[in-house]
């Protein structure tokens, strides 16, 4: 996606690039996000900062968010972060976030027991909390 552009941050029906009025026309739809990202200088990446600078607040209000990062040794400083941009968004963050490291994999799957317990309990709260949010 190009980098957002601020003229239509609350009117993405009228962004001149289809991909990005695909985008908000999608997000508008879900019951639910999940912010997934890999650590970057201990933070959550600039994609993802410009994915959601497309997107506005009437995307998010009162839907649940769930929180992903992966590396920095499972620091939790880029869903720390999320968790404020999701606040400031109106949506509303479960409290399980998951945070991997490359130990946690094997061969492309996680092997970690603590981690995969935690993904349960994960997607656990996501299905609980999109019932309590149903519209």
């Amino acid at each position: 996606m190009p980098i957002a552009d601020p003229e239509y941050h609350k009117d993405q029906d009228n962004y001149p690039n289809e991909t990005v009025k695909e985008f908000a026309h999608l997000a508008s739809k879900v019951n639910e996000f999940i912010f997934a990202t890999p650590i970057y200088h201990n933070s959550y990446s600039g994609v993802l900062k410009n994915a959601l600078d497309h997107l506005a607040r009437v995307h998010f209000t009162d839907k649940p968010i769930g929180l992903i990062s992966h590396g920095g040794n499972r620091t939790p400083q880029a869903t720390d972060h999320l968790r404020i941009v999701a606040r400031g968004l109106n949506g509303v963050c479960i409290p399980t976030q998951v945070c991997t490291s490359s130990d946690d994999f094997k061969e492309m799957e996680i092997k970690n027991e603590k981690i995969i317990g935690r993904i349960d309990r994960f997607t656990d709260e996501m299905v609980k909390y999109c019932n309590l949010f149903e519209n």
